[in-house]
């Protein structure tokens, strides 16, 4: 057990979701900062139109990051009037050692 509790600990105090923030900032303001719009078009192409450049850029940059798309969140509301600052609820890690690390801690912590 001893050997077992500074491993747990360490686990914990990991940050997955303080990470996966800050990835998806990140992402975010290369997005801007590349000058995608994160325009949906108009009215009426909205009703086909669900992504924009900007949304499309976030989310490769998240897969190239390690992270993936990852609707079981009941945070994660990606719509035509989702905010953008909490997108980062709409992913989680590829790996499996990190998507573990994930799930405790938004079980023990959120």
């Amino acid at each position: 057990m001893k050997r077992v509790l500074p491993l747990l600990l360490a686990l914990l105090l990991s940050a997955c979701v303080a990470d996966q923030r800050r990835q998806t900032a990140i992402c975010t303001l290369e997005a801007r900062n590349k000058g995608f719009s994160f325009q949906r078009g108009t009215a009426a192409e909205r009703s086909v139109i669900v992504t924009s450049e900007g949304d499309a850029y976030i989310e490769l940059c998240m897969a190239a990051a390690g992270y993936a798309m990852d609707f079981s969140d009941r945070r994660c509301n990606i719509s035509l009037n989702s905010d953008l600052p909490e997108r980062h609820y709409c992913y989680s890690p590829t790996s499996y050692v990190d998507y573990f690390r994930y799930k405790l801690e938004r079980s023990l912590f959120e």
